[in-house]
C-alpha cells in the first residue's frame, strides 16, 4: 500500500524538523503543505530530506492546505492520504 503523511504547517519552524524525524522511522513518504509561514518553516523544509512540500506564498488556510495535499496524493497514486 502506497502511503503518503500529509502535514498542514503555518509558523511550525520549531517544531516540523522533530515531527518530520519521527515519521520517517516508519519509511512512509512525508508532504509537507506550508501555508505562508513567516518564520522561517520554509527554509527549514529545504534542509530536511526526502520529503515534498507545497509551499503557498500567502496564508490560504487550513482548508485549502488540506485540499492541495490530497490533490497531491490522488495525482500521485498513494492508497491512502
Amino acid at each position: 500500500m502506497n502511503i503518503l503523511i500529509a502535514l498542514p504547517a503555518y509558523n511550525e519552524k520549531k517544531d516540523i524538523g522533530y515531527i518530520i524525524s519521527q515519521i520517517k522511522k516508519y519509511d512512509l513518504d512525508v508532504l509537507v503543505v506550508d501555508d505562508g509561514s513567516t518564520d522561517g518553516t520554509q527554509r527549514q523544509l529545504t534542509e530536511i530530506d526526502n520529503i515534498k512540500t507545497i509551499i503557498h506564498k500567502d496564508n490560504l488556510g487550513y482548508g485549502h492546505t488540506i485540499i492541495d495535499a490530497f490533490k497531491y496524493g490522488i495525482s500521485n497514486g498513494y492508497d491512502c492520504i
